[in-house]
């Protein structure tokens, strides 16, 4: 089984990402067939935490430059819903070919929250 590369959305090269704003990762290395997505928040010591509010908006570019919205789960899902205890959403997948990834983070908001992270993983 082949588990892919993970593929970090960045903010200027970085992959801690602040909390608003929109940002997308470098072209892939290769088109995959499939895509899922990832999104952790943490604190300035880099402790995972979870939001109180907020949107996260994520979509991903076919090789024909087309942005679309997930085969599976939903294309906003609640911040709050990040609970590094238990997360409550569906992780947005994709199943078709895809070349980018890029989300939307707005009105993220929590005790402590410094930055996040966020990855698609294809395959």
């Amino acid at each position: 089984m082949q588990l892919g590369r993970k593929n970090f959305v960045q903010n200027n090269g970085s992959i801690d990402l602040p909390i608003t704003g929109t940002f997308e990762t470098l072209d892939y290395s290769e088109d995959y067939d499939s895509v899922i997505f990832s999104i952790a928040f943490y604190n300035a010591s880099g402790v995972l935490v979870k939001p109180s509010a907020g949107t996260i908006t994520v979509r991903v570019q076919d090789s024909l430059g087309v942005w679309h919205n997930p085969s599976i789960g939903s294309s906003s899902v609640s911040a709050s819903a990040v609970d590094p205890a238990a997360a409550t959403f569906t992780k947005p997948s994709w199943i078709m070919d895809s070349v980018k990834g890029k989300i939307t983070l707005s009105g993220v908001t929590g005790t402590g929250i410094a930055y996040c992270r966020a990855l698609f993983r294809g395959k």
